[in-house]
């Protein structure tokens, strides 16, 4: 799957599953936690919400960094992918 799909995902994701206020603007590198005003519980929901539609594993300790952006989600989602293909 392309990035770009990937991408188009994690937004309706996050759009549809998780409650954000009125006029946020979310893009491919917004801060999901300074931001867009996710919690930790949201960024949890949100790797789980990943690992199922993916079919990838995202531990919450990948999760838990300074800066997470849609962009670094879709990034670890490809490489899993990429790691999982055959040879």
């Amino acid at each position: 799957m392309s990035k770009e799909k990937v991408l188009e995902k994690l937004f309706e994701m996050v759009r549809d599953n998780l409650l954000l206020e009125e006029g946020t603007v979310l893009t491919k590198d917004s801060d999901l936690i300074k931001e867009v005003g996710l919690d930790s519980m949201d960024i949890v929901s949100l790797g789980m919400e990943v690992q199922d539609e993916f079919e990838v594993e995202i531990t919450p300790e990948e999760l838990n960094i300074e800066v997470i952006t849609l962009d670094f989600i879709a990034d670890l989602i490809i490489q899993r992918q990429t790691n999982m293909a055959p040879a």
